[in-house]
């Protein structure tokens, strides 16, 4: 029965690979690739119940009939290996294969069929025996020629899998890098965070990096000229409240006169290939003007968050990043506005994709994707899938195209991070809990017990305040981030993000186990808070999508919505259960409910970027990232003036899941995650 099951299957296609059921023949890309037993058999069980789970019993009765003893664990472990070397995956950010831990194994990637060839019809009459013989013979000769040949042509037009054949890094200073990176004949331009941003000059073979002169202090770099002379830059103004967008300049690249584009305000822009127009994003609208601001013209008016504008070299599209509540991705449109869409299918693996570039010759389309807390580059080439690029060990981000179609350059980056704690007496930053790479640190009542997530991998950890006794709660492919110890430092409430599913919190026991949904199906909940009890979980959308601020009744499990709280998210408790904090945007403020009085109250309109209560619930303290004079501040909860209470322009900030982190330790000392992280450019050649 297994063999009829194998015969009447026709090959299976994913990706760039083929799989013949019936021989177990696994080939890519046309060529045979070196797999067979165990690692074949589980493939091929995998497929046949593509999307489904399944589980290490059905793999054990499949692969080991019931008189054969094995070490199951170990030899199914080992064909797993095998399998996914093959198939070029990872577990950890798989594009095929999907571990689910103590459940099985699911097939990811989409499956189809691949229909037979038509068949040969039989002649109706043929030649007398002998001759038939002869000619038997002749055309066998000629088979023989015919196949040989056929071998020569697919080997030689057969589309090899795009590679790196070379990665050169061309900086070595430790100042932040940022793009996107432009790319001229001669030059490499980027963005340096120093205090604000200022636009970068870098020769096009590395070397000594230097500023390029604007008249204005910060700016940042938007797009070069197809000649490779002049650079849109965007003036970032002394308070960016003060007006939408960043004002457009022209910028001679080398030195010279800076001019405005009219009245032009931008978040992002770029040329057209004959460089005689700039087409711009502000808000969530593509426009373009000619070089001297006139002609403004709309293209696009569409949803969502619009950056980083690419004109293909024909001139006849537009790519763009569009982030909206379903993702960041690529977009594309025709320059008449024609033609909405998404610019690849959805990637496997991957959370989403951005920062994308065409090579100069047009043929080819490099952009950044990400997953499983990893950034590699993938290639579309002509009308090809994209095909990853790269595969770590580094995150490489922002790719910028090489006069050479086989050239690209990248930022690669190399994350780490070092907790630290504002000191009051010394008035500086200084290492905490032993300067661990770790965000969304959360302490139990007592002070006694810690939880946080490390950076950038985004496991859940708990410990003694001193480091002793460190567990891990978590392990990949669920992401951890905002983790809340309960006040009896029992339990963990976190937001975790599984590949292909939107972030929700789940509940863990300090002490190991598997994590719980909060409210399995629940959306939109996000951002918990334990209440100082621990009987109760507030909890919220995100600050761009509140959806309300909500409490579980953790015995229960009835939710109830507090009242007139639609537009607010982020709740924080305070330790008598007395009132909450929460946020809103549009206009940015931070909010009071008292559960005495059942209403809500204005504790400060200023812009933010995390906030916290301090212990004794008197002051709520913020810190701000917008700003060119960045700080941390504290108000009165019940509001009230504002004092500065620490300064965060001289320290270089990680971001990581949820951005950059910001909380209070036990003293009400405000805590940060340093960025001790390595961002270099590189030239990367690849064929």
């Amino acid at each position: 029965m297994e063999a009829d099951r194998s015969l009447s299957s026709p090959p299976l296609r994913f990706g760039v690979f083929e799989l013949d059921t019936s021989t177990g023949e696994l080939r890519k890309q046309g060529f045979r690739v070196r797999l067979r037993g165990q690692p074949v058999e589980i493939l091929r069980l995998l497929l046949e119940k593509n999307g489904a789970v399944v589980t290490r019993q059905e793999m054990r009765d499949r692969l080991w009939p019931d008189n054969v003893h094995v070490d199951f664990d170990r030899s199914v472990n080992k064909a797993f290996v095998k399998l996914r070397e093959a198939l070029g995956d990872d577990a950890s950010s798989p594009r095929f294969i999907e571990t689910l831990p103590r459940v099985g194994y699911r097939f990811i990637a989409p499956v189809e069929a691949v229909a037979p060839a038509s068949p040969v019809p039989r002649p109706i009459a043929g030649p007398p025996p002998k001759a038939r013989t002869a000619m038997r013979a002749w055309l066998l000769g000629a088979a023989v020629v015919v196949a040989a040949a056929a071998v020569v042509l697919v080997r030689s037009f057969a589309p090899a899998a795009p590679r790196v054949v070379a990665t050169v890094p061309l900086t070595h200073s430790a100042d932040v890098k940022w793009g996107p990176l432009l790319a001229s004949p001669t030059a490499l331009y980027f963005d340096r965070q120093k205090a604000g941003e200022q636009a970068m000059r870098l020769p096009i073979s590395g070397g000594e990096a230097t500023v390029v002169e604007t008249p204005f202090p910060w700016s940042e770099l938007f797009g070069i000229s197809p000649d490779g002379v002049d650079l849109l830059v965007g003036e970032v103004p002394a308070d960016p409240r003060s007006a939408p967008g960043y004002a457009l300049w022209i910028v001679p690249g080398a030195g010279g006169s800076a001019r405005r584009v009219g009245d032009v305000r931008a978040d992002a822009a770029t040329w057209s290939p004959d460089g005689q127009r700039i087409f711009f994003v502000r808000g969530p609208v593509i426009a373009a003007v000619s070089r001297d601001g006139t002609g403004r013209r709309e293209i696009l008016k569409t949803t969502g968050e619009l950056d980083l504008p690419h004109v293909s070299p024909d001139g006849r599209t537009i790519r763009f990043d569009r982030a909206t509540k379903d993702g960041a991705h690529i977009w594309e449109v025709g320059v008449d506005g024609t033609g909405l869409r998404r610019a690849f299918p959805a990637i496997s693996g991957t959370n989403g994709e951005c920062c994308g570039t065409w090579t100069r010759d047009g043929r080819a389309f490099v952009f950044q994707a990400s997953g499983g807390g990893r950034s590699n580059l993938w290639i579309a080439i002509g009308r090809r899938p994209p095909a990853p690029l790269t595969a770590g060990p580094m995150n490489l981000e922002l790719p910028a195209a090489g006069a050479a179609g086989s050239r690209i350059f990248a930022i690669g980056v190399q994350a780490q991070g070092e907790l630290v704690r504002w000191d009051a007496a010394t008035r500086r930053f200084e290492p905490f809990l032993d300067g661990i790479s770790a965000e969304g640190v959360s302490f139990s009542a007592d002070g006694a017990w810690v939880a946080y997530t490390s950076y950038p991998e985004g496991i859940l950890y708990r410990s003694r305040s001193d480091g002793s006794e460190r567990i891990s709660l978590t392990s990949l492919p669920l992401r951890a981030m905002l983790p809340q110890l309960s006040p009896d430092g029992r339990r963990v409430a976190f937001v975790g993000w599984l590949p292909r599913r939107e972030p929700e919190v789940f509940v863990v026991d300090s002490d190991g186990g598997a994590p719980a949904r909060l409210l399995p199906g629940e959306q939109k909940a996000l951002l918990p808070a334990w209440s100082p009890d621990g009987r109760s979980l507030a909890f919220s959308g995100s600050l761009h999508d509140p959806a309300g601020v909500r409490i579980l009744d953790v015995a229960t499990g009835k939710v109830r919505l507090l009242p007139g709280s639609a537009a607010y998210a982020g709740p924080v408790w305070s330790r008598d259960g007395s009132f909450l904090l929460a946020a809103a945007l549009s206009p940015s403020r931070i909010v009071r409910y008292d559960f005495a009085k059942v209403s809500w109250s204005e504790v400060t309109r200023r812009p933010f970027n995390y906030f916290s209560l301090s212990r004794d619930g008197k002051f709520v303290y913020f810190d701000t990232r917008w700003e060119l004079d960045p700080a941390v501040y504290r108000v009165p909860s019940a509001g009230g003036p504002v004092e500065r209470v620490a300064d965060l322009k001289g320290i270089r900030r990680a971001a990581g899941f949820a951005g950059m982190w910001f909380d209070l330790a036990p003293d009400d000392s405000p805590l940060v995650l340093r960025d001790t992280s390595s961002r270099q450019i590189y030239a990367i050649d690849w064929k």
